[in-house]
């Protein structure tokens, strides 16, 4: 109830100031006329450059935008918790804008924050809020330069079929899967991403916990450049000197009891004092006679804390990302490509801290190129990613008896294809996306709707009505796990 009232009064404050409060443009704001534009979502802050025109004059405003989901949803999986439920989740994005015009640029902040998040292994709703985003940045006709904790290049400019779902084309549907339930040694890639994404938008089994989550840095600390439009054609990289944090992926595998008092556990010893030859049954009876007395005392204790904290996570540092997209349109044609890879460094000797740490990780390399083509009303696009052994354990300190590394013939890649419709206010999509990740495989099929009922509104928000299913199948022989369900969610989506 908590959980429901606070993000009901935070839907009440956007709404009672509604959409002209906001300065900020919507995510979409030329829904009606970009009705082939695939990738705005993750890329429109870079992708809009402002006015940038010498004559303009200075000035300063704050943006506000976002987006609020309000679903039902429901799941035959027999693993979940539940089997349908009604969420209301929030993103909230800020940004503080300033113009010098004898400069020719644009500066200035942009902070976004999730409520409520989603951490635990099993995808447990918490009220624990988390930032996506907390970066400085300066724009420029020469491009756009950020640092701060951020996303890397090769999560916004990548292409694939999940940026033209229809709905809810996000992970969220994956909380109601209980895929984490079935068994603990399997390991899986959910959705598309390379390894730096996939932790951080849980779509692996590499997650990170709530009760480690760091609010500010639970992103990498990354500097990042993005070159302008020069022929259709736009250049990203993003360097992150330390990675993600190590506090984020601790583990406390045991605890240590710092004061620990045990008085006689019995305060009249003498009821339980029995004759030579007493059988055990007949002592028995005297003690529970005593403790039904309530002659037992109290036990002190103080100060519970960790005594071993453990590190079972491929650490990365120096991790440069690139990436390379590029636009072009033709008669009544658009195109859309993207290539984008990351790689980087293990530092084992940082972690010898650990009582339990990876003494053998594989490199961090990986890439992923995608397309999409739209035509007229029509949007097909698809992608293909290979992770190779990025995140891979071959050892853990210290080895234990039963210790075996991973295959050398194993390897992470997905790959996903889509299509959308769109008709009026409406669109439907369909995708199918497939991965395989230390002989563990996993599909998804999914089809969306939508439809929305504010493409003639004055307001700059868009408010859509939507419905998502999809139909998953997880599949290890070596473990001897097969497991599959279905997730449908019906909802309101309000962007701004």
């Amino acid at each position: 109830m908590k959980e429901f009232s606070f993000a009901t009064a935070f839907v009440s404050f956007l709404l009672l100031y509604n959409v002209d409060a906001f300065s900020v443009d919507n995510i979409d704001g030329n829904h009606g006329n970009r009705k082939k534009s695939v990738n705005f979502v993750k890329g429109n802050e870079y992708a809009e450059q402002e006015n940038l025109d010498q004559s303009t004059k200075s000035y300063h405003k704050i943006d506000l935008g976002g987006k609020i989901l309000s679903y039902t949803w429901f799941t035959n999986n027999a693993k979940a918790m539940q089997d349908h439920g009604v969420r209301l989740d929030g993103v909230l994005n800020i940004k503080s804008i300033n113009s010098n015009s004898d400069l020719g640029i644009h500066y200035g902040g942009n902070f976004q924050l999730a409520v409520p998040a989603i951490k635990t292994k099993n995808f447990m709703p918490s009220m624990k809020s988390y930032n996506r985003g907390a970066q400085l940045f300066v724009e420029s006709r020469y491009g756009n330069l950020s640092f701060g904790y951020q996303e890397g290049v090769e999560s916004i400019m990548k292409v694939d079929a999940s940026s033209i779902g229809a709905g809810d084309n996000s992970i969220a549907w994956l909380q109601y899967t209980g895929l984490s339930d079935l068994n603990h040694d399997m390991q899986y890639q959910l959705f598309p991403g390379l390894y730096s994404e996939s932790i951080f938008n849980r779509s692996s089994n590499n997650v990170i916990s709530i009760e480690d989550k760091d609010f500010i840095n639970s992103l990498p600390f990354r500097v990042s450049y993005q070159s302008p439009n020069y022929m259709g054609v736009r250049f990203g990289i993003s360097y992150s000197p330390i990675g993600y944090d190590t506090n984020l992926f601790e583990r406390v595998s045991s605890y240590t009891i710092k004061n620990l008092a045990l008085p006689p556990v019995i305060d009249d010893i003498k009821a339980i004092n029995t004759p030579p030859g007493q059988t055990v049954q007949e002592a028995s009876e005297a003690l529970l006679s005593a403790l039904n007395k309530q002659n037992v005392k109290s036990v002190d204790m103080e100060g519970i804390v960790p005594s071993k904290t453990d590190f079972l996570q491929a650490r990365y540092e120096n991790i440069v990302s690139l990436g390379l997209f590029y636009n072009h349109s033709f008669n009544d044609i658009d195109v859309q490509a993207s290539v984008v890879g990351e790689h980087g460094y293990s530092n084992i000797d940082k972690l010898k801290s650990y009582d339990k740490y990876p003494s053998s990780v594989e490199e961090l390399a990986a890439f992923a190129i995608g397309t999409s083509v739209a035509y007229r009303n029509v949007i097909v696009a698809g992608s293909y990613g290979y992770l190779g052994r990025s995140g891979y354990i071959n050892a853990i300190h210290p080895v234990s008896g039963n210790q075996a590394s991973i295959p050398d013939s194993c390897y992470t890649y997905y790959w996903n294809i889509g299509a959308k419709f769109i008709y009026n206010k409406a669109s439907i999509s369909t995708s199918y996306f497939r991965s395989s990740k230390v002989n563990t495989y996993f599909y998804d099929y999914s089809l969306g709707v939508d439809y929305n009922l504010s493409i003639n509104s004055n307001y700059k928000g868009q408010y859509k009505v939507f419905g998502n299913y999809h139909y998953f199948n997880i599949e290890n022989k070596i473990l001897k796990v097969l497991g599959s369900g279905s997730v449908l969610s019906l909802g309101v989506k309000y962007e701004f």
